[in-house]
């Protein structure tokens, strides 16, 4: 008898034992022999047709399991060799002594898992699979389905971080069939949204939450991953280790508890959510709720403390939690004053609403007039649009200050900070920032010359109709709107009105000298490069640094250092004493004669450097004429025509704002709407 005799008759002998199941094990087997043919040796095959046969006959449903078997064979044997394959069908094998359902997933699942196991896991593998079987139908799907969705979940998981899946399966099995089968069926995606070092911890604490709280384990499931995301990657393991000990502390409370305290690390700077941690680690030894809350008040807390002044916060609280656990959990769940208290004295941020009556007082003492003190954000919520809620303000009558201040270490100088704020505001009030008069002439500057008597406005009354609405405005705003460009207008009044300001408030309180400098030179600090604007700008950003009382920090063009002189001059006269708000109205006027002749353009030149402190020349030296643009237009454009080939003039911007200023809008000040 030949060879091809022996297969022959060993194919139609497994055929003929066929017969007697239905006729979809015989489908299976042709197309699976069809495949395996090429590939076995005659021996091989004999063995392989009474393998398939075996599991067949083994009981009443198996022939189920004998069709998964023949159904893998191929792929199966294009992975490993036949040996290998028998020793991983034998692991199938045995589980039929245990379920043939079972046998029949482990087959089923067998060409997909093979990427991702040995041969020598399958039987830890089938193990993992087989714990979950309890002898009843739900155990029996359940533990299927195990083995169906290990393709998925082997990829984003080892075999020995498998387990750890299992355990928690299982331990939902005991409460819920229906919730632990959800939750297997959503493990493939929730691991693949976690990184790699992250799905054993996640899966750690999904077992506590399980054995502590399990209704909350699909939520765990759905939320957790997103959750997660918001702690710093490095120590997000850190964090699942510090919630399961939690959970064992306090129950059902667990998963809230990692929900709500991932949320506030969102909420905080991602470079000190190490140290928080290493100090909630310390609280979960006396309490876990006092180590979650701790976590939850850390944005507040952030706010006004950084984490080595965190450290010393938590170290009192501690210090409570061992003496009253309910007093600790007060303490850090912020509903203790003492919590406040010892916030309070750590910070360095001062906050108005604490200073705000001292503040009132210290205005009051300047100005002699009863003002009020308001935040900012008072006024940014009524809509107004010229003043933010982290500037300074006034509008006459009140001084609005931003909410808290937290600039430096320690809170003398944040304090200082408020009181350089709120003086220059004062000093608008008491010298006279919103009593511009246009009858009254100005006492250090010669009249603007346009027409008027007094050198402001055009003298001509508006007309108007009979039942005409008319609009009253101020003094400032009528000033304001005899410019062309009424934005540059404002910028240059701006710019030497606070430089009066601040020359009196420096020479009269000798008390805010040293922190109104420092002020001045940060704000100096922050300023965007000159070199980089058009010339009108470039010369607005320059009588604003000038005005800081930083001269050496004017940066111009060599060549064009004469055209700058001049209103470096007009800009000086402002600090004499005597200077009224009239004379910031007549220099603003002189100002903008100059900067309206410039044209903003970009200078083509490289030779930029600091102007010296003796270029901008005595105030009171040479004649007032010498402020005055030369007649016509066409001098000062001349003059930068050699810097400005083929430019396109730009649209004018105004100056960055100065902090310490904040915003400064007289013209808008009790204005009223008559008939």
């Amino acid at each position: 008898m030949t060879e091809a005799t022996d297969t022959n008759t060993l194919v139609e002998e497994a055929r003929e034992g066929l017969r007697q199941f239905p006729p979809a094990l015989a489908q299976e087997f042709e197309a699976a022999l069809e495949a395996v043919l090429p590939i076995l040796e005659p021996d091989e095959l004999a063995q392989w047709l009474r393998d398939g046969l075996d599991i067949a006959r083994h009981s009443l449903r198996s022939w189920e399991a004998s069709s998964e078997y023949f159904r893998a064979s191929g792929p199966v044997l294009e992975q490993i060799t036949y040996d290998r394959m028998r020793d991983w069908c034998a692991v199938g094998i045995d589980l039929m002594e245990t379920s043939p359902a079972l046998s029949g997933a482990l087959f089923r699942a067998s060409p997909a898992v093979l990427p991702h196991l040995s041969v020598s896991q399958a039987n830890d593998w089938a193990a993992q699979g087989q714990s979950l079987y309890k002898g009843t139908w739900k155990s029996g799907s359940l533990s299927a389905q195990y083995f169906d969705v290990s393709p998925q979940i082997l990829p984003h998981l080892p075999l020995s971080q498998m387990r750890l899946l299992v355990d928690l399966i299982d331990s939902l099995a005991s409460h819920s069939y229906e919730l632990a089968s959800a939750c297997l069926g959503m493990a493939p995606g929730v691991l693949s949204q976690l990184d790699r070092a992250d799905r054993a911890p996640f899966l750690e604490f999904g077992g506590i939450v399980a054995h502590t709280a399990w209704v909350d384990a699909r939520v765990y499931f759905e939320r957790g991953p997103g959750a997660l995301r918001q702690v710093s990657e490095d120590q997000r393991p850190r964090y699942l280790s510090l919630a399961g000990q939690v959970a064992m502390q306090v129950g059902r409370l667990g998963h809230p508890y990692f929900i709500e305290a991932a949320q506030a690390f969102s909420e905080v700077d991602k470079d000190i959510h190490e140290g928080l941690l290493e100090l909630a680690e310390q609280l979960a030894q006396h309490s876990g709720d006092a180590a979650m809350e701790f976590i939850k008040s850390s944005p507040r807390v952030a706010q006004r403390l950084g984490i080595d002044d965190i450290a010393r916060w938590q170290e009192f609280g501690l210090t409570i939690l061992q003496q009253s656990r309910d007093g600790g959990e007060a303490f850090f769940r912020l509903e203790s004053a003492r919590g406040e208290e010892v916030m309070e004295a750590l910070s360095s941020r001062v906050d108005l609403d604490r200073v705000s009556e001292l503040i009132r007082m210290y205005c009051k003492a300047l100005t002699g007039v009863d003002v009020g003190v308001k935040a900012s954000e008072e006024l940014t919520a009524k809509g107004v649009g010229w003043v933010d809620e982290s500037s300074p303000t006034t509008e006459g009558t009140t001084i609005y200050l931003p909410e808290n201040v937290e600039r430096y270490p320690t809170k003398e100088e944040n304090f200082a900070v408020y009181k350089v704020f709120a003086t220059h505001q004062a000093g608008r009030l008491e010298f006279g920032s919103f009593e511009y008069q246009s009858e009254l002439a100005p006492i250090l500057f010669p009249p603007a010359r346009n027409g008027s008597s007094n050198g402001h406005g055009n003298g001509v009354a508006p007309t108007v109709g009979e039942g005409e609405e008319v609009e009253i405005h101020t003094d400032m705003e009528r000033f304001f709107d005899q410019f062309e460009d009424r934005r540059l207008a404002h910028d240059l009044f701006t710019i030497v009105e606070d430089t009066r300001i601040d020359t009196i408030v420096k020479r009269e309180y000798a008390g805010v000298r040293r922190a109104f400098s420092r002020l001045q030179q940060a704000a100096i600090d922050r300023r965007r490069s000159v070199e980089d604007m058009p010339a009108r700008q470039a010369m607005v950003e320059n009588l604003l640094r000038a005005s800081l009382d930083e001269i050496g920090r004017i940066r111009w063009p060599n060549e064009l250092a004469e055209e700058m002189r001049a209103p470096l001059r007009i800009l000086n006269r402002i600090r004499q004493e005597g200077a009224t708000v009239q004379d910031s109205a007549a220099a603003t006027a002189l100002l903008y004669e100059w900067l309206s002749q410039i044209p903003n353009v970009e200078l083509d030149t490289e030779d930029w450097s600091d102007f010296e402190q003796e270029m901008s020349g005595d105030p009171d030296a040479g004649e007032d004429s010498d402020m005055m643009p030369g007649s016509g237009s066409s001098g000062l454009e001349e003059s930068f025509m050699p810097f400005m080939p083929g430019s396109e003039e730009r649209p004018y911007d105004s100056p960055d704002p100065v902090d310490l200023r904040g915003h400064l809008q007289p013209e808008l000040l009790h204005g009223e709407k008559k008939r």
